[in-house]
């Protein structure tokens, strides 16, 4: 149960923590990203290294 009214202290808490897990999450979500560009050019490189 999610406390709707801004007044209610319970409910800056909980708009504080949704907005920390968001943050949370894009950062994971980047550093995937990240990881992926990496790894791919990784791969990249070994395919091009073997192929010479």
């Amino acid at each position: 149960m999610i406390p709707n009214s801004p007044k209610d202290p319970q409910y800056l808490e909980t708009q504080k923590i949704i907005v920390m897990v968001k943050c949370k999450l894009m950062g994971i979500s980047f550093q995937v990203k990240q990881g992926k560009k990496m790894f791919i050019k990784k791969v990249l490189l070994l395919l091009i290294l073997r192929s010479s």
